[in-house]
């Protein structure tokens, strides 16, 4: 990002009233994509408010995809780069767990998620089907339906502690594991021992009536009557 484009972005940031710079506890609900901003946007519910506040990334995290550089030729390799909105192609090593082997690898960096779909067509490629907020909360190693707070912009894990029950049985559990397997339960624990908040909710129920005997109705049509709600 230029840094004329980056004023640019950041004038915005500070324009958008809905932008959370600062929050106490709250839990990570999840995210989307700003289309004006081109920029992910996290979704935080706070206990105390009850309400979603929303954060926008200012890190400067960008879409991409993966290419094999044995898949694609130089001339193919150029062309991407000349692309006005592909923002940069760098030489990158991706461990292939299947095979047991480091892959030589192109990142493509560009400027809008919707350019990735371009690359897809025009040549194979990896992450090109993930979506981009959930690309950004990977990259990120940011935990869906855990606790944050937001200090001057900035997301910091909350920290909560574990009981005493809950971590002698831990320790025990962990005396008997393997050792690969004591940071995943460790994780897990963490993550499991943060409080339950009290979410304002609603649940909607309907019954259709199917077009033939034992079928389902399909959703995405929706061309049966709604007999009940």
């Amino acid at each position: 990002m230029s840094s004329e484009s980056n004023l640019s972005y950041l004038q915005k940031l500070l324009e958008n009233e809905k932008n959370t710079t600062s929050l106490e506890n709250s839990l990570l609900m999840s995210a989307s994509y700003d289309g004006d901003l081109k920029v992910a946007v996290l979704k935080f519910y706070n206990p105390d408010t009850k309400k979603i506040h929303l954060w926008y990334d200012d890190t400067g995290h960008k879409p991409y995809c993966l290419i094999k550089q044995d898949s694609i030729s130089k001339e193919d390799t150029e062309t991407i780069r000349k692309r006005s909105d592909v923002v940069n192609i760098k030489e990158v090593g991706k461990r292939d767990l299947l095979n047991d082997r480091t892959v030589k690898m192109y990142k493509v960096t560009v400027a809008d998620p919707l350019v990735i779909l371009s690359i897809r067509e025009f040549t194979k490629s990896w992450e090109s089907d993930i979506k981009y907020y959930e690309n950004f909360l990977y990259d990120k190693g940011f935990q869906s339906c855990a606790f944050y707070k937001i200090v001057d912009s900035k997301i910091v894990p909350s920290e909560y502690e574990t009981s005493k029950a809950v971590r002698e049985s831990l320790d025990k559990t962990l005396k008997k594991a393997d050792d690969e397997i004591k940071k995943i339960i460790e994780e897990w624990a963490e993550l499991l021992s943060q409080p339950l908040p009290d979410i304002r909710r609603v649940a909607l129920d309907i019954e259709v009536i199917p077009a033939e005997v034992n079928r389902i109705p399909d959703p995405n049509e929706a061309a049966q009557e709604v007999v009940a709600v």
